[in-house]
């Protein structure tokens, strides 16, 4: 049985796939194809996950498939699709209809396939080199980015919030791994100059643009602590299990949010949010949303981290 998966989306909608996949996988035994839109920016990180990973493949768009699953996301008009059947996620009820987290919606093609088993967990190949390469303290890894566009960028955190989380965990006698590709190396250049004019210097590590994304869930399962807004890397750090603080502001955590138990959610309260899906989104022009987060709140979802012990999250237990 020849499967055949689109992709036309971002690094986190990859990771909320990756339960369907492995459903798919256990359904028919054998690897499935992923195809990728060329011209993506991310074209290698989406590689270096299937390159890492035995369940799946690059799809070979020559070839004849039994069954093709367009998921949630754009449809790719460029591609031919050739196969005997077709699954596509407009058929089973679009998600402002069905209210349900990515993860579960996707299942959705996997039960139209056939699947009857239990959701499995997220997956992200972790590689086998630590590229922060210290050894004994304690560390926590920051993602302060997202997607460079301007709609995305309404998911971002001051980057004075950023610097005072910073200092407080190095307080707290932790090293801050900064994390990220090229749209975030401004932040990481804020972030260090600020450190620097403090002493904190020698417990920042400036590893943006530096790792593959399998290198990056090396640091991020490594880690004691994940602090980070909507993104990729939050993503992955429910896939490898790393305890989590996520920012929401704009965009839906019942649908986006990490889908792992014991990771915390901090969202805004103001009236307008989230507002992602809604012409509100669109005609915002000040995240109010995400600038009413304080660092308080965050510290102390920190502290009760920290006093709980819970050093080891688990996998969804929603089935």
């Amino acid at each position: 049985m020849r499967v055949y998966i689109a992709v036309k989306n971002g690094i986190g909608n990859f990771i909320m796939l990756t339960p369907m996949i492995q459903a798919l996988y256990k359904l028919y035994g054998n690897r499935i194809d992923m195809w990728f839109d060329p011209t993506d920016t991310r074209l290698p990180a989406f590689n270096d996950i299937v390159d890492n990973w035995d369940m799946v493949a690059r799809a070979d768009e020559h070839r004849e498939y039994d069954l093709v699953i367009i998921p949630w996301g754009e449809f790719p008009q460029t591609q031919d699709f050739r196969g005997k059947k077709r699954i596509h996620y407009r058929e089973l009820g679009t998600w402002d209809i069905t209210k349900e987290h990515e993860v579960l919606y996707n299942m959705r093609l996997a039960r139209a396939a056939g699947y009857e088993g239990v959701v499995p967990p997220l997956y992200c190949p972790v590689s086998s080199k630590d590229p922060v390469g210290y050894v004994g303290t304690k560390r926590v890894v920051i993602h302060t980015g997202s997607r460079p566009e301007t709609w995305w960028m309404k998911k971002r955190w001051g980057i004075e919030n950023w610097i005072e989380i910073c200092k407080h965990m190095i307080g707290k006698g932790y090293d801050v791994v900064f994390i990220g590709g090229k749209d975030e190396l401004s932040d990481e250049s804020m972030i260090s100059t600020e450190l620097n004019k403090d002493s904190y210097s020698d417990h920042f590590w400036p590893m943006c643009g530096t790792t593959t994304i399998t290198e990056t869930a090396r640091i991020i399962r490594d880690a004691d602590l994940m602090l980070t807004t909507d993104s990729g890397p939050m993503h992955i750090a429910a896939a490898v299990n790393t305890p989590l603080i996520a920012l929401f502001g704009p965009t839906r955590h019942t649908k986006n949010g990490p889908y792992m138990d014991g990771a915390r959610v901090v969202r805004s309260r103001v009236d307008c949010a989230p507002c992602h899906g809604t012409e509100d989104f669109t005609k915002c022009t000040n995240n109010i949303c995400m600038q009413s987060i304080s660092t308080d709140i965050v510290k102390q979802q920190i502290e009760e981290i920290i006093a709980q012990n819970t050093l080891h999250c688990a996998p969804h237990s929603n089935r």
